[in-house]
């Protein structure tokens, strides 16, 4: 953690000329690209990563996933000046929030669900969908690419799950945080269409860290409800029906 200040820091500065705005043929030649893809494997994080955090605003989303999911929440709500501390506290409290659903919940983790459920909604657009679990995948997502075999005949999409809690201040409630970030390969595993889904949800919430923890059962449920809710979006986003 001691590095993650200077490093946030860094990409705060990067992250202002990393984009560039499409054109026309570049729009179209993406959407031909995409319309041309009949078989996808979807490879995602499979391990839950339960984030709990409070800050302070900073608009540095879309540069967290280079830190990992505590990282990710952190860029969408964290005040530059305090990373340090919020940083330690988040790591301390996602523990003690995962630690408390891991003994009830069920084999298929959040993101297990997530991933099937965004399957069937590709699969409803005429498109043949397989699902694998893998690492969570670091830096930029568009252009990573993990050491992972495509099955041949598939096009890859890799999928980010950050799910968690986040307050924007000490004096605000913490609610449900799920940020979906998803890049379409190519065959030479170059980026198609990058993509990344914050969701808006404000239930359920919790005014204190400790009403969280104890009514863990139920703010974990939360967070499933709230992948259902937007697999569709997030599948719309990326595809459109092939006819």
């Amino acid at each position: 953690m001691k590095n993650l200040f200077v490093l946030l820091t860094v990409v705060s500065v990067l992250a202002g000329c990393a984009t560039a705005p499409d054109n026309s043929a570049a729009l179209q030649a993406r959407k031909d690209a995409i319309a041309a893809v009949s078989k996808v494997e979807i490879f995602y994080n499979g391990d839950d990563e339960l984030v709990v955090i409070d800050a302070g605003g900073s608009g540095m989303a879309g540069m967290g996933g280079l830190f990992g999911p505590i990282g990710q929440l952190m860029a969408i709500g964290a005040d530059a000046a305090s990373k340090l501390s919020v940083a330690e506290r988040a790591e301390a409290r996602s523990k003690e929030f995962a630690a408390a659903v891991k003994g009830g919940t069920s084999p298929r983790t959040l993101n297990q669900q997530f991933a099937e459920n965004l399957a069937t909604h590709i699969q409803a657009t005429g498109r043949e969908v397989k699902i694998t679990p893998i690492q969570r995948s670091k830096g930029a997502l568009a252009i990573a690419f993990p050491e992972v075999e495509v099955t041949p005949g598939y096009t890859a999409l890799l999928v980010r799950i950050t799910t968690g809690y986040g307050a924007v201040d000490a004096l605000s409630s913490y609610r449900p945080t799920i940020v979906i970030e998803q890049s379409l390969k190519n065959a030479e595993r170059r980026n198609v269409y990058f993509d990344t889904y914050k969701a808006d949800i404000s239930e359920p919430n919790y005014l204190m860290y400790g009403t969280l923890l104890e009514q863990h059962v139920a703010a974990h449920e939360g967070l499933r409800q709230g992948l259902v809710a937007v697999a569709d979006p997030v599948s719309r986003r990326m595809f459109a029906a092939k006819n």
